[in-house]
């Protein structure tokens, strides 16, 4: 299967220039893999999905890390737990 850039998406519909530059990002990436690896467009789009998921809880862990402790004592002093 291979990602083919048009201004017009499936559904008859027009598609927007950021739609269209995605696509053809994905062309690039998939010849690009496709020389290098021998792999296809749909390899390397699912590996910018598993990279985005890895950042995205990176992301969550690091905020709770450094926010977390603070909302606890917090609440340890609400509760007078802690003075």
């Amino acid at each position: 299967m291979s990602f083919e850039a048009s201004s017009v998406d499936a559904g008859g519909g027009r598609r927007n220039n950021s739609e269209v530059i995605a696509t053809e990002l994905i062309n690039v990436v998939g010849k690009v893999c496709r020389a290098l690896y021998g792999c296809g467009a749909e390899t390397a789009a699912l590996g910018v999905n598993d990279s985005m998921l890895v950042s995205i809880v990176g992301m969550a862990l690091y905020t709770g890390y450094v926010f977390m402790p603070q909302h606890i004592m917090a609440i340890l002093h609400y509760f007078e737990i802690v003075q």
